[in-house]
């Protein structure tokens, strides 16, 4: 995308062909991609760069970027005509920040033709349900603009054990496959002596347990289960676990619907963020699921159970009962969704982890309104590390100064143009945010 924070200009699809692709359901094949364009232009006469594997033509795009060139020079088509309204509204966001705009990152595109495709939509929890896309409905061109630059210095300092980084002495974080799960307790804790906050995405039971087992100690369960929000990446993993640990799961209220088999999260918005998990976002679990007499509310006086020191905090716009935890003695937060650390819209990112203060998952952020104060209010709480659904651990002077920065300017960095909820909310107040079962 060409301007920060903002869904990305499509250029006009390209023939590009990629080869055959094997896709994630063995037992389904493509057919022959000619046979379904036979007007294709022949291969020797496209662009190189339309002949490389997606995932090598971000690196190279990457690279021009850094270097002051614009990688789209022969194959960007001209930006489609906007409407006056439109317009106006841009050229007042965008007055006098034009000196402020980061480089954009460009995205994979292509969903047929990498690996990556193939775990994504695993992980989604429904590997055979990729829509059978030609190569001419995929754009050929999008980016995904960086909104708060991080420091490396600002990583924070975590030491990889099993897939585990500890980031303080009682607390840790494994990444798996798209998003984090946090652990509380100290180490070799024990049976009952921990705290797991949240379950990660379907699939990762076995990968879970093991890390658990690793920093605590071999069927050392958890006391209990804190879920930040119940969207698809949060809670893969839970139903097995609750069985599995006899745990109780605590949430906050206005997510309960989603979790106790009553209502499903108001559908994703694939045409905001660029990048190619916007893209897929409708093959995203809806939910709900069912946890049954397991599932409990959050104390209301803000307490966290079996974590001494902790408070929940409400942080919605994301999703209408997400909350944020806070230690005010170190002040380490643990985010969630309110913001994240990485590009969550681009694949690339999701792989490669670039570090970058991002407001919320754009396509599934349902009040923007919303989560725009969630931000401002963890900002103001100035946490010195910090640790997110979505990207490596951050601590210190240049977490603050990003998340100031973003809380600041959310609606031009992290708020895009147009799209399914930005002017029209889901809420939890007249029942938008709830789709009931029938």
């Amino acid at each position: 995308m060409s301007l920060p924070g903002r869904a990305a200009g499509l250029a006009r699809p390209a023939a590009t062909d990629f080869g055959n692709h094997q896709p994630a359901c063995r037992d389904h094949h493509h057919p022959d991609e000619q046979a379904l364009r036979p007007d294709a232009e022949p291969a020797e006469h496209r662009h190189p760069r339309q002949l490389q594997h997606p995932l090598r033509v971000e690196q190279q795009h990457r690279q021009e970027r850094r270097a002051g060139r614009h990688p789209y020079t022969q194959t960007h088509a001209p930006p489609p005509q906007r409407s006056s309204r439109h317009q106006a509204r841009r050229r007042r966001r965008h007055q006098g920040a034009a000196a402020k705009r980061p480089h954009a990152v460009p995205d994979a595109t292509h969903p047929a033709a990498t690996p990556a495709t193939d775990a994504i939509v695993a992980a989604a929890g429904n590997p055979c349900a990729a829509p059978h896309f030609t190569l001419r409905q995929i754009p050929q061109e999008a980016t995904v603009t960086q909104q708060v630059p991080l420091d490396p210095s600002g990583l924070a300092a975590a030491t990889a054990d099993h897939g585990v980084h500890a980031v303080t002495d009682d607390l840790a974080y494994a990444r798996l496959a798209l998003v984090n799960v946090v652990f509380s307790g100290a180490p070799d804790a024990g049976d009952r002596g921990w705290v797991l906050i949240d379950a990660g995405v379907i699939g990762m039971t076995t990968r879970l347990v093991a890390g658990a087992a690793a920093r605590f100690g071999a069927d050392a369960r958890p006391s209990c289960i804190i879920l930040t929000h119940g969207h698809f990446d949060h809670v893969g993993a839970l139903p097995d676990l609750a069985e599995r640990w006899d745990v109780p799961v605590y949430a906050h209220p206005l997510e309960h619907p989603y979790l106790d088999g009553s209502a499903a999260y108001p559908p994703p918005d694939p045409t905001v963020g660029g990048g190619l998990m916007s893209l897929l976002s409708p093959l995203y679990p809806r939910g709900p699921i069912d946890l049954g007499s397991r599932l409990r509310a959050l104390p209301a006086d803000g307490t966290v159970p079996d974590m001494p020191g902790w408070r929940w905090l409400h942080a919605p716009g994301h999703a209408v009962g997400q909350v944020a935890l806070w230690r005010e003695s170190d002040r380490t937060l643990l985010a969630a969704d309110a913001f994240i650390t990485t590009a969550q819209e681009s694949a690339y990112a999701v792989l490669t982890q670039e570090p970058e203060l991002h407001g919320p998952p754009m396509y599934y952020t349902a009040d923007w309104g919303l989560a725009r104060d969630s931000v401002v209010s963890l900002a103001a709480l100035e946490p010195e590390r910090a640790v997110s659904g979505h990207g490596p651990a951050l601590h210190g002077p240049d977490l603050r100064r990003a998340l100031h920065a973003l809380a600041a300017d959310f609606d031009r960095l992290a708020v895009p143009d147009r799209g399914r909820y930005t002017d029209h909310p889901a809420r939890a107040a007249d029942g938008t945010a709830y789709i009931r079962r029938i």
